[in-house]
């Protein structure tokens, strides 16, 4: 199951459209015990799944990947994505990693500007790590409820997954300068 799991959310981040923590949220109920095991191996899989994709992006963005983009219709959304990244860079990455937005449209966008990597990197580990722990302690702490909170919800819980992020910054920040 493991290594399933890393090549499932390989391809998410990469040629899947559609986001598979719904397929997630029943296996984690059924070995709770593994939900932050699984967690980071969903992580895993996408920051390996999101790298390759910035690469693709970044090698050949015109011949391959904007023709796809411009046959899906979202090439529109693309070019938004892309300016927000590229006046904003890890922060618009982390944002759209927590949120609903497609997270393919973030990693080809960092790859064409090409966003540092380091930032790249962090802001993609960073926020689809909080994305899939937030999940998995969902899981752990409510069960077979979780699916229905999250599907309800999904929207309210990723803002308050961003706002406990940004506490913890804060916090963390704070403590350096008072200590």
């Amino acid at each position: 199951m493991p290594v399933w799991l890393v090549v499932l959310s390989f391809f998410e981040n990469t040629i899947l459209l559609v986001p598979i923590e719904p397929l997630f949220v029943p296996v984690m109920t059924m070995r709770r015990g593994s939900a932050f095991l699984y967690a980071g191996l969903l992580t895993l899989g996408c920051v390996l799944g999101a790298v390759a994709t910035y690469w693709a992006a970044a090698a050949a963005f015109e011949p391959l990947v904007e023709p796809a983009m411009r046959a899906g219709g979202i090439l529109g959304e693309f070019e938004s994505v892309r300016d927000d990244i590229q006046d904003r860079g890890f922060w618009a990455l982390f944002f759209i990693g927590v949120t609903p937005v497609p997270f393919q449209l973030g990693t080809v966008a960092s790859g064409v500007i090409g966003l540092s990597l380091a930032d790249f990197i962090a802001a993609v580990t960073l926020s689809r790590a909080l994305r899939y722990f937030a999940l998995a302690g969902l899981v752990y702490a409510i069960g077979w409820r979780a699916e229905d909170l999250i599907d309800r919800y999904e929207t309210e819980i990723a803002i308050g997954a961003v706002m406990l992020f940004a506490l913890i910054l804060i916090g963390g920040w704070l403590a350096t300068r008072l200590f």
